[in-house]
């Protein structure tokens, strides 16, 4: 009862409806406060040097340790003088029986840390690293 149909014959429940509505408004508030809203197709980098890409789940973003899924990821339209460009990463939670715990929040303060990570530099071969593009 709690399940609304979708094209493609596809259906969907009520909570992750309204995850994703929740994830769409919170890309509308980044547009319009300054941010360009990121896809994979931004980064047009190659591999090993890519740090966007797109799969079942969504947008993932490279970390020094792992790739993670990020609900809204945002750049600001101007690089603030004397600083890095500045991005935004949006994890949505849309909880409406339990509140988000230490666990949740520590592993998002652990994602953005690893994505925060000093600079890293992706080697193909001895001697040819190319140091990756970091933000703020």
């Amino acid at each position: 009862m709690h399940r609304i149909a979708v094209a493609a014959g596809k259906v969907i429940g009520k909570g992750p409806l309204r995850g994703y509505l929740l994830e769409e408004v919170l890309a509308w508030l980044l547009r319009s406060s300054g941010f360009e809203v990121l896809t994979a197709d931004d980064d047009k980098d190659k591999e090993p040097w890519k740090v966007l890409k797109e799969d079942k789940n969504g947008l993932l973003v490279r970390g020094r340790g792992a790739w993670h899924q990020v609900d809204a990821l945002g750049q600001f339209r101007y690089v603030p003088p004397f600083s890095l460009p500045v991005r935004l990463f949006v994890e949505a939670k849309y909880l409406t029986t339990t509140p988000v715990g230490l666990p949740t929040v520590r592993n998002g303060h652990g994602v953005i840390h690893d994505v925060n990570e000093g600079e890293t530099t992706t080697l193909t071969a001895p001697g040819t690293g190319r140091p990756r593009t970091r933000y703020r």
